[in-house]
């Protein structure tokens, strides 16, 4: 007996397809196509909770079906054929390294990371279906159909015949991607878990906005491209470090050096302006003119600090970055600086007796610098302090939540700032009679919905509760 391997399979994905044949080498081939569904912050692919099945009603599945207002939501699913000459009494051995499998057909026998189509009664492979009922009766537009077509050979067992065996699978495996930034600009890095380095090819990158659906398309990925996509705005001005992703020292990221950044420019600013009043004050009585040509450099330098100011402060704001907003009032305090330091020579020089307004200008500029750089050292140490977002922030969360099926209430909900954006913990109430798993589906829904419709959430942990009533005190069921 000769054991044939669906090599697609086993290179992409980790799963063996196995057919035990007859002694003719070469007598068929065995063909895998796919639709498996991954996301970048799922260990979980073809996630249950969030696909529905794509096999029609007579198929038993775990997952929940096809909405019924006849909207066809995206769903996995896998499809084996076979190409050559028929061949009687063949085995079919499917296995998973770490997952399960939530529907197959035609029937075959179901086990624990595995799916095996074997006699009794036999699998055969045979080029002609005479009697049409023996396939299974589906809906006149759906793939079973579709997919009786072309050149395959049948595939028999029992009573019943496709051109294919279809099987569902939900597979441990998370995709070598992360993506960074946000919410206009994005780092794509390949991390490359599973694939020991191997390139990805055809990357589509989407992302809903209340505009619609914005999409980048990435031919090749290898793993020396660790930025296809366009920088975050911080790397894009040079004020902050490039972000890391999460590593075991440091779970949650890197992205507080982002806002230690912010609070070393503000406490940079404080000493700063200190310094320049002290000077100022301590020169004081020393009498002079400024040149007349003094003031054009000042006009030309508070035009150009003006546009970098509100530049800055706009991405900033946008993208989240403290690092790039301390930055932004800095050039603020340059504006400032200059518009006084202008007002002061221009006193010096055309009046009289004035020829010592520039350095009171000065000592003005330095109280201006100060006052700015303790704004920055005050509002990035709140953020060190774990501090709150605001309560119209925290009840988008909370609503997002409470639209998944299956959510009865939020016990707790806190939120705070690692870098660009915020890390959750949500305690949430569900029916107190569901599963472990029912209950983990459930959590599982939540924190990719938050994750989806909240772009400033970079990641949600979520606390299963028994759901109990607020005036009685008892655990009401759904």
């Amino acid at each position: 007996m000769g054991r044939i391997l669906g090599p697609a399979l086993v290179l992409t994905l980790s799963l063996g397809v196995a057919a035990w044949a007859d002694e003719r080498k070469g007598a068929y081939e065995v063909h895998d196509l796919s639709l498996w569904i991954v996301e970048p912050t799922m260990p979980m692919a073809n996630l249950r909770a969030n696909y529905p099945s794509a096999f029609p009603a007579v198929v038993s599945s775990n997952r929940l079906p096809q909405p019924a207002d006849g909207t066809n939501r995206i769903a996995p699913f896998g499809m084996i054929t076979f190409y050559g000459r028929p061949t009687a009494n063949l085995d079919v051995d499917l296995r998973t390294i770490a997952g399960s499998f939530l529907a197959h057909w035609p029937a075959g026998e179901s086990l624990p990371n595995r799916l095996r189509w074997t006699g009794p009664p036999s699998l055969d492979l045979v080029e002609k279906v005479e009697d049409e009922s023996d396939f299974a009766f589906v809906d006149e537009d759906h793939w079973f159909r579709k997919a009786r077509g072309g050149e395959a050979l049948f595939v028999r067992r029992g009573a019943r015949a496709e051109r294919f065996l279809a099987y569902d699978a939900e597979l441990g495996l998370q995709v070598p991607l992360e993506v960074l930034g946000g919410p206009d600009k994005y780092t794509l890095v390949y991390t490359a878990g599973y694939t020991s380095g191997a390139p990805l090819h055809d990357v589509l990158i989407a992302r809903s906005t209340p505009q619609g659906c914005r999409v980048a398309w990435i031919d090749t990925l290898s793993k020396t491209d660790m930025t296809k996509s366009s920088k975050a705005a911080a790397d894009l001005f040079g004020t902050g470090a490039k972000p890391k992703p999460a590593d075991d020292d440091h779970p949650y990221g890197h992205g507080r050096f982002e806002i230690l950044t912010g609070l070393a420019i503000g406490a940079v600013l404080a000493i700063a302006g200190a310094g320049i009043s002290w000077r100022a004050l301590a020169e004081r009585n020393d009498q002079h003119t400024p040149a007349g040509f003094a003031v054009w450099p000042l006009i030309g330098a508070i035009v150009l600090k003006a546009i970098l100011w509100t530049t800055k402060m706009r991405i900033g704001k946008r993208s989240g970055s403290m690092a790039l907003s301390a930055d932004a009032w800095n050039d603020a305090v340059d504006m400032c600086s200059g518009i006084v330091a202008l007002i002061a020579v221009g006193l010096a020089i055309f009046l009289p007796g004035m020829t010592a307004a520039d350095h009171w200008g000065g000592f003005a500029v330095g109280l201006f610098v100060i006052f700015f750089g303790l704004s920055v050292v005050r509002e990035t140490a709140l953020q060190l302090m774990d501090t709150m977002p605001e309560g119209k922030q925290m009840d988008e969360i909370r609503t997002v939540a409470m639209r998944v099926p299956g959510t009865l209430g939020i016990e707790k909900c806190f939120a705070r700032k690692t870098g660009l954006r915020y890390h959750v913990d949500l305690h949430l109430e569900v029916d107190p009679e569901l599963t472990v798993r029912a209950s983990h589906d459930i959590a599982t829904a939540v924190r990719i919905a938050i994750k989806n419709d909240v772009d400033w959430v970079e990641d949600v942990l979520v606390h299963v509760e028994p759901h109990v009533h607020p005036h009685t005190g008892v655990t009401i069921k759904q």
